[in-house]
């Protein structure tokens, strides 16, 4: 029981007295930093170019399921089918399009925010070291934080830091080489967050009448082709 009590007591005397704790959030460092806008602005513009495109697929497949719909009483058997044959081959193709465009974006988020998500982590430990923190908690991460100080939060004092280092090197986004030593906290992959840019995405649509046709951002079903 004494050797008990000495262990809990210890902690209040020696070792939480000396503790620095600190939170940051990696993700808006990476997100928010001057890097980070810049490379969030190139992903944006490629994909309003992609959701362009997807978008007038998608209206043609719509207009061609209108036309059926329209002259459904008109058309032939043989030609019916045809129709609605060439309705299902646009939808295939469209879902293949989107899926080969989503894997794109995957990879250009990765490319372009990757390399700035491991300089943050070096700015960061650079950071932690020169202030001697013993515990850093990223708010970014999928963690059971219910609250934390906003005193404590060092996140706009690490990203005053990462853009006056990108101002230094000219502006340039080359990614900088890993620190020595392990960060104190690891973001997470920041891409599939990025504010303002969603994922393409949609499930495949399948063929027959009454399916959906998936869009880049806000699928929207086109009429359901007729039996």
């Amino acid at each position: 029981m004494a050797i008990a009590c000495i262990v809990v007591c210890l902690p209040q005397k020696g070792v939480a007295q000396d503790s620095k704790i600190a939170v940051v959030n990696t993700r808006t460092l990476t997100l928010m930093s001057d890097e980070g806008k810049v490379a969030s602005d190139k992903l944006q513009k490629r994909l309003d170019v992609i959701r362009t495109e997807m978008d007038k697929l998608r209206k043609d497949i719509e207009d061609k399921d209108n036309n059926l719909r329209t002259r459904e009483r008109l058309l032939s058997a043989q030609a019916k089918a045809s129709l609605s044959k060439d309705i299902e081959d646009s939808k295939f193709r469209f879902d293949q399009k989107a899926q080969v465009y989503e894997k794109e974006m995957n990879e250009l988020q990765g490319e372009l925010l990757d390399p700035i998500a491991e300089k943050i982590r070096g700015e960061l430990q650079a950071f932690v070291n020169e202030k001697s923190y013993t515990l850093v908690v990223d708010l970014a991460e999928d963690s059971n934080v219910v609250w934390a100080n906003a005193g404590n939060d060092i996140t706009k004092d690490v990203l005053v830091r990462v853009n006056e280092n990108f101002k230094k090197s000219g502006g340039t986004t080359a990614p900088a080489a890993a620190p020595a030593v392990a960060p104190a906290s690891t973001p997470k992959n920041p891409a599939a967050t990025t504010p303002g840019i969603a994922p393409l995405g949609g499930r495949a649509p399948a063929t027959g009448p009454g399916t959906t046709i998936p869009a880049p951002t806000t699928p929207t079903a086109p009429p359901a082709a007729p039996k």
